[in-house]
């Protein structure tokens, strides 16, 4: 049976018109009381839920099995950079990357180097107001060797360096 407009249709030679409540009332008599409602019939309906409850379940094995699924922030052990810092070179950002090291003496360190000249060994940035021998034991593992540290290839050992 097929609705156009306000005409009912079986396809036949029988063709009725009437209002949209005597038409719904004709399609609903014809297909049944509970067959309209239902979008799945009863067999698809179980066959989803199961598909669903497997996946489910798979889901729940997977999350609870082996206990990789997650990573413990806590006990993830904390990760390093090692760096190095040219003290010719580094601008106050970059001298400010090191530890104990903040804007002042930053800064300080860069004026000196345009005050006084560069630095020719890693010893000399002592000279900078605020560093002194316990600071720069601290500090002297991110400052790169220079050539006066005689430990840089091509130093001054003339052995070719390291």
């Amino acid at each position: 049976m097929a609705v156009y407009g306000f005409m009912i249709s079986d396809g036949g030679k029988n063709q009725k018109r009437g209002t949209l409540g005597a038409i719904y009332r004709r399609i609903r008599a014809s297909v049944g009381p509970f067959e309209s409602s239902r979008i799945l019939r009863r067999v698809d309906q179980f066959v989803i839920g199961g598909i669903l409850a497997a996946m489910l379940v798979s889901f729940g094995i997977w999350w609870l099995g082996d206990g990789q699924g997650t990573i413990e922030i806590d006990s993830a052990p904390p990760q390093t950079v090692q760096f190095q810092v040219d003290l010719n070179r580094a601008e106050p950002i970059e001298l400010m990357q090191i530890p104990g090291i903040g804007t002042t003496l930053a800064s300080r360190i860069v004026d000196s180097r345009k005050a006084e000249g560069p630095y020719n060994q890693r010893t000399d940035v002592q000279r900078v107001k605020g560093i002194g021998q316990k600071t720069f034991d601290r500090i002297e593992k991110y400052l790169l060797p220079l050539p006066g540290d005689g430990i840089v290839v091509g130093g001054p050992r003339g052995d070719g360096g390291i």
